[in-house]
């Protein structure tokens, strides 16, 4: 059934009624002070997470930074080291090998020479004066900061 209307009702019905609306409205006003306060307590929470203690939150992450900043050039140090240790090994082996095959070279045109006979002396200092050629300075020098006119009248 469908709940009578209101004037229809008993004067007991109507009590239980308006006392239930009552402890409704007052379990509802309860329940909403216990939101508000919750919501305060986290808002308080979250404020404090933030904005408490920042000069000793911004000295930790000075003391941090600089920390870190410490291990980064340590490591980038070590790094660079290994890099050379590697550099300097393989130059090594580099001009080893760049060693070997100016030997083998020197030695294929030795035999070449002997089998046809040639001047071994002379033959062997061009190819040297080809592989190793001297640097000389140009004719005429002249400094870059001076004019051809001005040579002149020294």
């Amino acid at each position: 059934g469908v709940f009578p209307c209101y004037h229809q009702m008993t004067d007991l019905e109507i009590s239980q009624r308006q006392a239930l609306i009552q402890s409704s409205e007052k379990r509802r006003d309860e329940l909403a002070l216990l939101a508000k306060n919750d919501a305060r307590e986290e808002e308080d929470r979250l404020h404090s997470i933030y904005f408490d203690h920042l000069d000793t939150r911004r000295k930790d992450a000075e003391i941090y930074q600089s920390h870190n900043q410490h291990v980064k050039e340590k490591i980038n140090y070590e790094v660079n080291v290994q890099i050379l240790e590697v550099v300097e090994v393989r130059t090594v082996l580099q001009e080893k090998r760049a060693k070997v095959l100016q030997e083998q070279r020197f030695s294929k045109e030795r035999d070449f020479l002997v089998k046809h006979k040639c001047d071994l002396e002379s033959n062997l200092s061009e190819e040297t004066a080809r592989i190793n050629p001297r640097r000389t300075r140009p004719y005429e020098t002249m400094p870059c900061w001076k004019e051809k006119h001005q040579l002149d009248f020294e």
